[in-house]
């Protein structure tokens, strides 16, 4: 589910800042051409909530590295945005899911914008299936 999310996060970020910007869900490689995106998974976890059902609540660091380095004109209109784009957001398969507690700070010149999307999910296990079955009736009489 984490890789469904960051699939999520990296076409929205895509379609509002469009290709001059790269977008990462690894570690950034050296020599990177900037400005990119960073997306990082912090902090998943899951609690039963009854039977099969489960709270899964994942924490996003979203990374922002702006092309000038240290340029906090750059970092806060990035985080301006990112409030408004990572609100809600569409997974791949339709469904859309709510960010909360969002948040962001800068460290060492990089924005550092945290998103958390919590989700209900349902384990399906597998059942052993009958496969046949011997019926005896009589009338009692």
């Amino acid at each position: 589910m984490v890789s469904n999310i960051i699939d999520a996060i990296s076409v929205a970020l895509n379609k509002e800042f469009g290709d001059g910007y790269r977008i990462y869900s690894e570690e950034v490689p050296q020599g990177t051409v900037e400005p990119c995106f960073l997306i990082k998974a912090v902090e998943p976890s899951q609690t039963q909530i009854r039977g099969p059902r489960y709270r899964r609540d994942t924490l996003f660091d979203v990374q922002f590295f702006p092309e000038h380095d240290g340029s906090y004109s750059e970092i806060h209109a990035a985080s301006e945005r990112l409030f408004t784009l990572l609100e809600f957001i569409p997974l791949l398969d339709g469904d859309l899911i709510h960010g909360t507690h969002m948040r962001y700070e800068t460290v060492d010149g990089v924005l550092h914008f945290f998103v958390q999307y919590n989700m209900i999910i349902r384990r399906v296990e597998d059942q052993d299936k009958m496969e046949e079955m011997d019926i005896q009736t009589a009338l009692k009489g």
